[in-house]
């Protein structure tokens, strides 16, 4: 049988754009704050990219003394630990 998985409303609305805004920030803090339960310390690798930076950040909110890691390649092409950098 094939079947119809979702379906999407006929009508897009939008709730604004701060208002989207506000509803990603608070859903990434939640989910960040839900994943830092541990009995040992928490380390966070920390690439050039957005993803691990956004991570970062939300972690270090909910515990300022979050400790983030990164490496460095000699292969610029690979390399972004100066980006990493910045982000510390």
């Amino acid at each position: 049988d094939v079947g119809r998985y979702w379906n999407l409303p006929t009508e897009i609305r939008s709730e604004g754009d701060d208002r989207l805004a506000d509803g990603v920030r608070d859903r990434m803090q939640a989910s960040v704050a839900a994943h830092m339960v541990s009995d040992v310390p928490i380390g966070y690798f920390l690439s050039g990219g957005i993803d691990s930076a956004v991570v970062l950040s939300h972690a270090v909110a909910v515990n300022p003394a979050a400790k983030a890691f990164s490496i460095g390649f000699e292969d610029p092409k690979y390399d972004e630990s100066a980006q990493a950098a910045k982000v510390a």
